[in-house]
């Protein structure tokens, strides 16, 4: 009775450690299939278009980035609203602290090309007096000389902040 008893805890046991485990993967797999990701990152390359009658530049930076993959579709999900941002690394030269505001216009256009949202949005490098430009040149020199630290700031641009796939 005893012996019949150990056995039947056991295999309870056994049961439910194996009930566990699967009902573990299943939801993981579960989860990792269907829930859209949480972040979502791409890389910008800018470009420029030259002059055609002239030698130089003859546009604004732009950029083309495509959320979709032959393979797999569009990577947005469907229903999913998704903040959307640019975060830009600028450099602290003067010329950009003269240049003052700047705009970022995004298209997200259909794979037909029709636009289905625009936004505009301007932004800039946050102020810094030339006294404390000199300071922090001072303070962080040793490592501006060998790299380790930049003359630079991030400047994060919300341009969407619900938006969603059409379905």
């Amino acid at each position: 009775n005893m012996q019949s008893t150990a056995y039947s805890l056991v295999v309870f046991t056994a049961t439910m450690v194996v009930m566990f485990w699967a009902s573990v993967f299943l939801y993981t797999s579960f989860y990792f299939t269907y829930m859209p990701d949480e972040s979502v990152m791409w890389p910008v390359h800018f470009q420029y278009r030259s002059c055609h009658d002239k030698p130089g530049i003859c546009s604004n930076p732009f950029a083309v980035i495509s959320v979709t993959d032959p393979t797999r579709g569009s990577l947005l999900a469907r229903g999913q609203k998704y903040r959307v941002v640019v975060d830009i690394d600028m450099p602290e030269s003067p010329t950009n602290q003269k240049i003052g505001m700047f705009l970022i216009n995004m298209n997200m256009k259909s794979h037909t090309g029709e636009v289905l949202r625009e936004a505009s949005r301007s932004s800039m490098l946050r102020y810094k007096s030339s006294l404390l430009q000199t300071l922090s040149t001072i303070t962080f020199a040793p490592l501006l000389l060998y790299g380790i630290h930049e003359e630079k700031q991030m400047v994060t641009v919300e341009l969407f902040s619900q938006y969603e796939e059409d379905p």
